[in-house]
C-alpha cells in the first residue's frame, strides 16, 4: 500500500515562509522505501467549507487512486443537500482527474476509510448507513452500520462521535458517548467481521486512560492488544484479555493523523505514466514499526 500525504497550511515551524507548503501540496509516498512523489493540483476549489480526501487501489487497472470529497456549503447552516457535494477522482496511472457531482448520497465530510476495494464514508444525519465508492467502478453503493442508536436518557444534552477505522481488515466504527458535558470512560469499537453484513457487527469497549479525554483506534496487534491514539498525541495499547492499558514510551510531538500502513516495495514514481522527480531530502513521515503492525504518524 503506498499512503497519501496531504501537507497543508504550514505555520510557523516553517523558517522560511516562502517554503511553506500550501494547501494543495500533495504527495504520495511508499513508507517503507520512503519514495516521494508531488501530485498535480487539484481541481476544485479551495474556498469549499468542507472536504475529506480518501486513498485507495484500483485492482482492476493497477492503479492508485486519490479522492477528495468537498461541500461548499455547511450542512448544519444550511439544509444540507447530496447535489451540493462532489466527488474529485484523480488516478495515478493517467495523472488525471475526474469529477463526479450530484451524489446519490449525504455524506458527512471528513477523511475516507479504504477497504475491499472502495472508500467509505458516513451518511450523513442517518447512523445506520455507511456509503462505499468502488474505485473500480467508481459507483457508490450503501452498506448497513451498526445498531449505535442512542440510548434513553433524562435531561441534560447527549453527544455522538462517530468515525471508521480498520482494524485487523474489517471495517469497524469507533462510538463515543458525550452525555450532559460529561466525558465518556470509554468507547466501543463495532467490528463488521463479514463484509456486506449487517448481522455480522459485534462490538466491544475499550476504557479511555485515566487523564485522557478522547481516544481513537488506530490498529491491532494480535487479537488481543488494540492501539489508541489520545487526544493529548500519546499512544496506548489496550489489552483486551487483561484489561491492561500501557502507554507507549518515546513517540512525542503533535501530529495531525496516524494511519496504519500494510509494506509494499510499490514506487509511487513507476505508478506514473508521465513519471515524476523523487525527493530523497528529508522525511515528511515518521514511521515507528513493530512486528505485528506499521504506523505512520503524519506531521
Amino acid at each position: 500500500m503506498v499512503l497519501f500525504l496531504d501537507v497543508g497550511m504550514g505555520g510557523d515551524s516553517f523558517p522560511d515562509k516562502e517554503q511553506v507548503p500550501g494547501p494543495d501540496t500533495a504527495y504520495l509516498i511508499n513508507p517503507t522505501t520512503m519514495e516521494l512523489v508531488k501530485l498535480p493540483n487539484r481541481p476544485y476549489s479551495w474556498e469549499a467549507l468542507n472536504n475529506g480526501d480518501g486513498f485507495g487501489y484500483d485492482s482492476s487497472n493497477d492503479d492508485y487512486k486519490f479522492v477528495t470529497l468537498s461541500r461548499n456549503h455547511d450542512p448544519v447552516a444550511e439544509p444540507a443537500s447530496s447535489s451540493d457535494a462532489f466527488l474529485d477522482v484523480f488516478s495515478v496511472r493517467s495523472r488525471t482527474w475526474q469529477r463526479i457531482d450530484g451524489l446519490p448520497y449525504d455524506l458527512q465530510i471528513g477523511p475516507g476509510v479504504w477497504l475491499n476495494g472502495a472508500i467509505h464514508w458516513l451518511a450523513l444525519f442517518d447512523d445506520s448507513l455507511i456509503v462505499a465508492f468502488d474505485l473500480i467502478s467508481e459507483e457508490f453503493k450503501p452498506l448497513p452500520g451498526p445498531n449505535t442508536t442512542i440510548p434513553p436518557h433524562q435531561g441534560g444534552s447527549y453527544l455522538r462521535t462517530r468515525k471508521l477505522v480498520v482494524l485487523g481488515g474489517c471495517l469497524a466504527m469507533m462510538v463515543a458517548d458525550d452525555q450532559e458535558n460529561l466525558p465518556s470512560h470509554e468507547i466501543d469499537i463495532w467490528m463488521m467481521k463479514e463484509y456486506g453484513v449487517g448481522e455480522s457487527w459485534t462490538k466491544f469497549s475499550v476504557p479511555i486512560p485515566e487523564g485522557e479525554s478522547f481516544c481513537q483506534p488506530i490498529c491491532l496487534l494480535g487479537d488481543d492488544n488494540v492501539v489508541l491514539r489520545s487526544s493529548s498525541w500519546k499512544f496506548y495499547v489496550h489489552n483486551l484479555r487483561e484489561g491492561s492499558t500501557t502507554v507507549v514510551a518515546g513517540i512525542q510531538g503533535i501530529f495531525g493523523d496516524v494511519v496504519g500502513f500494510s509494506e509494499s516495495l510499490v514506487s509511487p514514481i513507476s505508478q506514473q505514466s508521465n513519471g515524476g522527480q523523487h525527493n530523497p531530502e528529508g522525511s515528511l513521515l515518521e514511521v515507528n514499526a513493530t512486528e505485528d503492525a506499521k504506523i505512520c504518524s503524519i506531521l
